[in-house]
């Protein structure tokens, strides 16, 4: 999740993988936000929002579509105890339209691997595969 987060502000992070990093709010441990909310986090998770999905001014939907046109790969495996795969793809659907209206939705990309909190080694290529086909085909700035 740190790296969407550092490419949210950061406009010069042209491509972004995110491997176990993130689902809804609401699929997170049954929406319970309690793991985010540790100082080295979002503490302000607890102390403004109760830490309740519903009280949160943001999720992931329009966090990865803010990517938008990046190129991005999530990489969401089918048994990961931490991110629920369903809030995965929940997001993946909201941001594929954005990244429509930019005219390259192939560049919003997932991978399921069948796996727990992992990044397993077929996960892993296609993840350097994909920063290596982004990074080799975008201009500089």
């Amino acid at each position: 999740h740190n790296s969407i987060f550092t490419a949210v502000f950061e406009p010069r992070i042209r491509v972004v993988v995110s491997c176990c990093g993130f689902t809804r709010f609401h699929k997170y441990k049954g929406g319970d936000l309690t793991g985010w909310t540790s100082p080295r986090y979002m503490p302000q998770i607890a102390s403004c929002y109760g830490s309740h999905p519903d009280q949160v001014p943001f999720d992931f939907t329009e966090l990865i579509g803010t990517l938008a046109p990046r190129p991005f790969l999530a990489v969401a495996p089918l048994h990961d105890g931490n991110f629920d795969n369903g809030g995965v793809r929940d997001v993946m659907a909201a941001a594929l339209p954005i990244y429509a209206l930019y005219g390259n939705p192939e560049t919003l990309v997932s991978d399921y691997p069948d796996c727990g909190h992992d990044f397993p080694p077929q996960s892993r290529q296609r993840a350097y595969d994909f920063l290596a086909q982004h990074l080799e085909s975008s201009p500089a700035e």
